[in-house]
C-alpha cells in the first residue's frame, strides 16, 4: 500500500462515519415523524370498554322509576369511564361531546368530503349487516382493521386521523353489539320495544336485532369522526382528537342502543 493511499484512510472512514452518522439521524427523524403522523389507534378498544362499564355500572341488575333516572345514571357512568381514560386537561369540553352526542345531536363539524367517505362506510355497513348475516360483526371488525392504516389520500391530517378513529371504532363496535345487544336490551327497564317478558330470543328477534345494530354501528363510527375532528380543533392535538372521538363514540353508542 502506498503512503498516499495510507494517509487516506483517515479521511475515508471519516467520510464513512459523517454518512452512517447523517443516515441515522434522518432515519430517526423520519420514524418521529411517522409517530407524530400515524399515531396508535386504540379508541375501538377503548369504546368498547366504555360500553362494558356502562352496561356494568348503569344497566346490570340496575332498576330505575324513569326514563329519565336511567339517562341520567348512564351519563355519569359515561362520564366516570371517560376521566378514567382522559388526559386532555379540557375535560368540560369532552364531557359536553358527550353528552350532546348520547342525546343525538344533529349537528357536525365534518367536511364533505369526509362525510363523503363516511358515507362509503355506511353503505359497506348497510350491505354487511342483513337479516341473513349472523357473522357481520367479525366481518366488518376484519374489514376495518385491514383498512384502517390507508386513510383516503385527499382528506386533509386531521380528517385523516378522523377517519382512522372511526374506522376502528366501526370495527369493534359491531363485534360488540352483536355479542352484547341482546344482554343490554335483557336488562333495560323501558316499555315498549326495550321490554322483554322472559330472557332468551323470541320469534323474530334476529330481524329487529340486526336492524337496531346497524343503526347504533353507524351512529358509532359518525360520532367518533366528529368528535375527533372537534376534539382535534379544541386541542389542536392528536391526542385531543382521541378523546373526542371516544367521547363522541361512546356517547353516540349507549344514545343510539336507546334511542328508537
Amino acid at each position: 500500500m502506498t503512503n498516499k493511499a495510507f494517509k487516506s484512510i483517515p479521511f475515508v472512514m471519516l467520510l464513512l462515519a459523517i454518512t452512517f452518522s447523517c443516515s441515522e439521524k434522518e432515519e430517526t427523524i423520519d420514524n418521529q415523524t411517522n409517530i407524530k403522523n400515524n399515531p396508535v389507534i386504540v379508541t375501538g378498544k377503548l369504546h368498547n370498554q366504555g360500553l362494558a362499564y356502562v352496561y356494568e355500572k348503569s344497566l346490570l341488575n340496575q332498576n330505575y322509576d324513569s326514563d329519565s333516572a336511567m339517562n341520567e345514571q348512564i351519563i355519569l357512568d359515561g362520564l366516570k369511564f371517560l376521566h378514567s381514560t382522559d388526559e386532555a386537561s379540557n375535560t368540560d369540553f369532552f364531557d359536553e361531546v358527550f353528552v350532546s352526542h348520547y342525546n343525538g345531536t344533529e349537528e357536525t363539524v365534518l367536511s364533505e368530503p369526509l362525510q363523503i367517505e363516511l358515507q362509503k362506510l355506511i353503505d359497506y355497513v348497510d350491505q354487511t349487516i342483513t337479516e341473513t348475516n349472523e357473522n357481520g360483526g367479525q366481518e366488518i371488525f376484519e374489514y376495518s382493521q385491514s383498512i384502517i392504516n390507508t386513510p383516503p389520500e385527499h382528506l386533509d391530517e386531521f380528517e385523516k386521523l378522523a377517519w382512522q378513529h372511526a374506522v376502528d371504532v366501526m370495527g369493534y363496535s359491531a363485534q360488540y353489539w352483536y355479542e352484547y345487544y341482546g344482554d343490554w336490551k335483557d336488562e333495560t327497564n323501558l316499555k315498549g320495544e326495550f321490554s322483554i317478558v322472559s330472557k332468551g330470543p323470541k320469534k323474530g328477534w334476529w330481524k329487529k336485532f340486526w336492524k337496531k345494530v346497524k343503526k347504533i354501528v353507524v351512529a358509532d363510527f359518525s360520532g367518533a369522526a366528529s368528535g375527533a375532528i372537534s376534539g382535534g380543533l379544541s386541542s389542536g392535538t392528536w391526542e385531543g382528537a382521541g378523546i373526542g372521538a371516544l367521547s363522541g363514540g361512546v356517547g353516540a353508542s349507549v344514545g343510539a342502543a336507546f334511542r328508537k
